[in-house]
């Protein structure tokens, strides 16, 4: 009997070891990215495929536009040449009377700007957005996001995660 229970620890022995080894904080996570480029405004990004369902690019060429399947969470990158040689305070009034964005809804969220960009995260009755501009010569490119009021921390991954870079 003792022979039978040394054989059965000995080909049982393995599979505990196995088993008090793992972890699941060991596990190598990897985010499966995709990646765009706009060589007109000298732009490319990288976005979590995880996020996006559906990828359009923009009707001239001049961005990309991602949603979720739901169609609620938007993505959108674009460049613009400044043929109004505006500066990045025009620019940001522009943006926030385009959006209908009250002051209000500014101090509420949070702005900063400085000499060529500028960015802005607000909440609006039913959806988070934010909008980063840079502004680089004749071009700028603009970062826009929107989600759901319930779903900020989708706004925060997509922020943390779509990586923008400019080609100068």
């Amino acid at each position: 009997m003792k022979i039978f229970y040394n054989l059965l620890i000995i080909i049982a022995l393995p599979f505990i070891i196995v088993i008090q080894g793992y972890s699941p904080s060991h596990e190598k996570i990897t985010f499966i990215t995709k990646n765009y480029c706009n060589k007109r405004y000298g732009f490319c990004i990288s976005y979590p495929s995880d996020i996006v369902a559906k990828a359009e690019n923009g009707d001239n060429s001049d961005g990309i536009l991602l949603n979720d399947k739901a169609g609620q969470t938007i993505v959108n990158i674009y460049g613009t040449f400044n043929v109004f040689n505006e500066n990045i305070e025009e620019l940001f009034a522009t943006a926030i009377d385009e959006l209908g964005i009250q002051s209000s809804q500014l101090e509420k969220g949070s702005v900063s700007m400085e000499d060529n960009e500028y960015e802005f995260t607000i909440q609006t009755k039913d959806a988070w957005m934010y909008q980063k501009v840079i502004l680089y010569g004749d071009t700028f490119v603009t970062t826009f996001m929107k989600v759901p009021k319930a779903d900020k921390q989708i706004l925060i991954k997509l922020r943390e995660e779509v990586r923008l870079e400019i080609e100068l």
